[in-house]
């Protein structure tokens, strides 16, 4: 998908047979700590307005991973694939 979004080809979630869509806006930013400088990380669901931090990538990525591990079904409700 990266590959189509380089060459400027639009992919809408309409246009998907997937029944699964989840959107979230993504916010990175850099703090100053002691010893270095440390990426931060939240994610806003525009759907519920809830918003969810991360320390550092390697949560944020267990998390959209585990998020994509599960079913999305009538207006959010979740349910775990069998």
């Amino acid at each position: 998908m990266l590959n189509l979004l380089r060459q400027g080809t639009k992919v809408m979630p309409q246009e998907s047979k997937s029944l699964r869509y989840v959107s979230y806006l993504l916010r990175l930013w850099q703090e100053q700590d002691e010893q270095a400088a440390i990426w931060r990380f939240s994610l806003d669901d525009p759907r519920t307005g809830e918003r969810i931090g991360f320390a550092d990538v390697e949560t944020l990525l267990r998390f959209l991973n585990e998020r994509m591990s599960s079913t999305v079904v009538d207006a959010g409700t979740k349910e775990e694939e069998k």
